[in-house]
């Protein structure tokens, strides 16, 4: 799990993609993505070290890539009742509402269910 001090942060980049149009297009963002890529390939760290960073080295090297390559234009917050995470919705539409239709989505249509079963009665 990432921390709320990640999370929120994450949040922030994803509302703020202003680093993005800064960046603009052609050589600028050539250089930003092959800097990217040569941070998360140059990390030299041992993950079958006994340490307790090695449990950490999966999730460093996933944030590192979400936050080098993703769009920030398709990165959203669920919009789960109590739910603090950040998704990439890359379906066509651009219509995904919940980080996980099992956990999130679920819990919504089953709100709304009982919301709907109150109304009959």
């Amino acid at each position: 799990m990432i921390g709320p001090s990640v999370r929120s942060r994450l949040r922030l980049s994803a509302t703020t993609s202003s680093a993005r149009e800064v960046s603009g297009s052609g050589a600028a963002n050539t250089f930003t993505s092959s800097a990217c890529s040569a941070f998360i390939t140059g990390a030299q760290l041992d993950p079958s070290a006994h340490a307790p960073w090695a449990l950490l080295l999966p999730i460093g090297e996933a944030l590192a890539k979400f936050v080098c390559e993703e769009d920030f234009a398709n990165v959203k917050a669920c919009e789960g009742h109590s739910c603090t995470l950040v998704f990439a919705d890359r379906t066509r539409r651009r219509a995904r509402r919940w980080c996980s239709m099992a956990i999130c989505g679920n819990r919504a249509k089953q709100a709304a269910h009982r919301k709907r079963l109150k109304k009959k009665h």
